[in-house]
């Protein structure tokens, strides 16, 4: 446990220790150097490790040393606890930078935040919410907005984006790849403004008759505290708008899967759509398998067709939430549509 000092040299002995021990068990390790105490607006001094606001004027502004004050090629790591009821504001010293574009930081009351600098002129801030805090509401997204629930000081929020419509086929032998799922991000933050606001990306259409590619799935956004999280959405599969004849074999792109997730505690990628395959295999047919769609942690991909066991047939559908759809396929009986992708998804928990 480290010691507690105040900006006049003595001891703390006050219950906000019991948070300090919080944030020492989060970041593996004791903090090192003296806590130091702020009750007012200032710049702390460089060699703090962990700084307290116990002031109550909303309007006070913490200021962060230079990002460089460790020397060059020396990052900085400050836990900036505020116990007190107000929310306060944090902002960058001089040119330096903060989450790469912010002006200011806002610090929810009775919440923390640690700070990370690169020594050379950027800051980031990265959320340490109470771990030990009870489910106050689970809640599945929809909408545009939602106000924060009463008492909520922490929250850990799941996104999917929209998954990628399968390719469409003309009426040919044909066959087309399935559509990418949408990537997911998971953020654990604090809330600071009175309500969340989000938007859920939609599934891509599947492609037209004409031997369309699926459309694109939407990125599902997710922004509080200053902070905008994004799932993108994964891409449509290929349509096949020429069909197979003679020798020829070939296979056509699955849509490749969401890009990587933005702004998120846990960051990933969505799981791309199968291509689709036609080889001839004798004179006188050809096999040919239109892609599946990618599948999501919480929903399957529109399954692929194989011909000669299915003729023609439209792309199937995703299953469930940010998956691909699947591919079409036909055998020169009528032109089909791609399966549609899965719709963005979020779930948003929030904890006392």
């Amino acid at each position: 446990m480290s010691e507690f000092w105040n900006a006049s040299g003595n001891r703390n002995t006050d219950a906000s220790q019991q948070r300090i021990a919080q944030l020492e068990a989060a970041l593996e390790g004791p903090l090192p150097l003296r806590v130091l105490s702020l009750a007012t607006s200032g710049t702390f001094d460089p060699a703090a490790r962990l700084v307290r606001y116990v002031g109550a004027n909303a309007a006070d502004v913490i200021t962060l040393p230079t990002a460089n004050a460790q020397g060059a090629g020396t990052g900085q790591l400050v836990v900036l606890v505020n116990t007190s009821a107000v929310a306060i504001s944090v902002v960058p010293s001089g040119a330096d930078t903060l989450n790469g574009a912010q002006t200011a930081y806002a610090l929810a009351a009775t919440s923390a935040v640690v700070f990370e600098s690169d020594s050379q002129g950027a800051w980031w801030a990265a959320l340490v919410p109470d771990a030990t805090g009870r489910l106050l509401r689970s809640t599945v997204l929809t909408g545009t907005t939602l106000a924060v629930f009463a008492g909520t000081k922490s929250y850990r929020v799941r996104l999917w984006g929209g998954g990628g419509g399968g390719g469409g086929v003309i009426s040919a032998i044909a066959a087309a790849g399935g559509g990418g799922a949408g990537s997911y991000a998971e953020r654990v933050g604090n809330p600071i403004a009175a309500s969340y606001t989000f938007a859920l990306g939609a599934g891509g259409t599947g492609g037209s008759t004409a031997g369309g590619d699926g459309g694109n799935g939407g990125s599902s956004i997710f922004s509080a505290g200053g902070v905008t999280v994004t799932a993108p959405g994964g891409t449509g599969g290929a349509g096949d708008a020429a069909g197979t004849a003679g020798a020829t074999s070939r296979g056509l792109r699955g849509g490749p899967g969401g890009a990587l997730a933005t702004n998120g505690t846990t960051n990933g990628g969505g799981a791309p759509g199968q291509p689709s395959v036609m080889v001839r295999i004798n004179f006188a047919d050809i096999m040919a398998i239109s892609g599946a769609g990618g599948s999501s942690s919480i929903g399957g991909g529109g399954l692929g067709h194989a011909r000669p066991f299915t003729t023609t047939a439209a792309g199937n559908a995703a299953i469930g939430p940010a998956a691909g759809g699947g591919g079409a396929i036909d055998d020169g009986t009528a032109a089909r549509a791609g399966g549609a992708g899965g719709a963005g998804y979020g779930i948003l928990e929030e904890f006392a």
